[in-house]
């Protein structure tokens, strides 16, 4: 993933050797709470676009001490995506680094439009009391809602803040499934949800329900797919390896699946079919069994 769009250095734009950077004073009082501009020493910018840099810093309200925000201030479509110009500040004492960060595009009834795991490593350390300009890339993949219904001048660029994954998933279940399960057995299933190990922060994660033979010569495998993140995934295809206790592969394939996605902190059940030209060796019971996703190649 990447946020940094460079413009190509015209001549009349200031170079900036790789070891330096610039400070901007824009001649306000300093107080606590009040950011000064500086510019990442890897971004290239013209004298224009460094007094557009510092018209937006002005406008920005002051922060408490020792606290870090987020500021975007112009939304721009590129092709089929979302470039967000804004400000990452801190006012802590001190130099501050950020590693992965999630960020999300809201509309002021605090619906999420975009959201996006951004790698800010590449920022290094920022100065105490700063306010970095920087640009975000979101791409359709990153889109909760169509970009089509976004209401372009109704906007903010905010940080996602850490929380615990719900105590419980929410149980997700296809029109299929609703129709085929009754109350006792859903109800059994949100019970054994709640005895599974929680889940780690951005994890997906498979656990195996019941798997049996079919049709004599295939084998049914029903999984629950847990989506550990805030937001909704999709799967197009899945492989899967069925193996026994000891290691010995019992079957072995690669699923297409249409349409099939999973909301953010639920999980959903799926049976899986292996049919018998995948099933390399068929058990006679299914009383001990692992599945995992095997790793290309």
């Amino acid at each position: 993933m990447w946020s940094l769009l460079k413009r190509k250095k015209d001549n009349h734009s200031p170079s900036l050797d790789s070891d330096t950077s610039q400070v901007v004073d824009t001649a306000e009082e300093e107080k606590p709470g009040r950011t000064q501009l500086f510019i990442h020493p890897a971004v290239v910018v013209s004298p224009q676009e460094k007094y557009v840099f510092q018209f937006y810093h002005q406008l920005l309200p002051d922060l408490k001490p020792n606290q870090i925000s987020i500021n975007g201030y112009e939304l721009m479509e590129f092709n089929d995506s979302v470039i967000i110009e804004g400000f990452i500040r801190n006012t802590l004492p001190s130099k501050i680094r950020f590693e992965e960060v999630i960020l999300l595009i809201m509309d002021s009834d605090s619906r999420i439009l975009a959201r996006k795991v951004f790698d800010f490593n590449m920022l290094g350390e920022l100065p105490p009391s700063s306010s970095i300009p920087w640009k975000f890339l979101f791409e359709p993949e990153d889109f909760l809602v169509n970009l089509s219904e976004w209401n372009k001048d109704d906007w903010k660029l905010a940080f996602e803040l850490k929380k615990q994954n719900p105590a419980n998933e929410t149980l997700e279940l296809e029109a299929s499934w609703e129709e085929r399960l009754s109350e006792e057995e859903q109800k059994d299933l949100r019970k054994l949800i709640s005895t599974l190990p929680p889940l780690k922060n951005e994890e997906v994660n498979l656990f195996g329900l019941k798997a049996e033979r079919s049709n004599e010569k295939n084998v049914a495998l029903t999984l629950l797919i847990r989506n550990g993140t805030g937001k909704k995934i999709e799967l197009s295809q899945l492989p899967l390896q069925l193996e026994s206790e000891d290691g010995k592969i019992i079957a072995s394939g690669l699923f297409q699946l249409k349409d099939f996605s999973i909301s953010p902190y639920s999980c959903k059940p799926w049976t899986f079919i292996f049919p018998e030209n995948l099933v390399l060796a068929m058990p006679e019971e299914f009383t001990s069994w692992k599945v995992s996703v095997p790793s290309a190649g």
